[in-house]
């Protein structure tokens, strides 16, 4: 453990906020030639219904609590898809919101990347506190 919360805790912190179904947070890789990097995902299915009024907001948020999981430095970034109805793209609202090198694609609107290097320079060390005011509505 390198301080931080655990996997459970922000999957709990992410379950509270008011349409979210379901949470999943795991570790993937990616291979890069000399080495493998941890990815940590972050799943996220809203209740159907659900309505997202602040996409900016609530990607910022997600990926704090992601930056503040303490169990593996995610060197290879954070992966999230939050899969919505209607789909909303996240990493476009976060990119209006003043983010940098956030990598989306317009096909899959809910998922979005967010680089190591970037997350370090917009959030600090890793791993950050996790945010100390509670999401509650998406």
């Amino acid at each position: 453990m390198h301080g931080g919360v655990s996997n459970s805790s922000a999957e709990e912190l992410l379950g509270r906020i008011d349409g979210v179904g379901a949470v999943s947070i795991n570790y993937d890789s990616i291979v890069q030639s000399t080495h493998t990097d941890p990815v940590l995902d972050i799943k996220i299915d809203m209740k159907e219904g659900a309505q997202v009024s602040d996409p900016a907001r609530f990607a910022d948020y997600v990926a704090r609590v992601g930056w503040s999981i303490g169990e593996k430095d995610p060197t290879g970034g954070i992966e999230v898809v939050i899969s919505s109805d209607p789909g909303v793209n996240f990493g476009k609202a976060l990119e209006s919101a003043g983010w940098t090198k956030v990598y989306f694609d317009e096909s899959d609107k809910g998922r979005f990347n967010l680089g190591y290097n970037n997350l370090t320079r917009k959030l600090g060390k890793w791993p950050a506190e996790p945010p100390t005011t509670p999401l509650t509505a998406p």
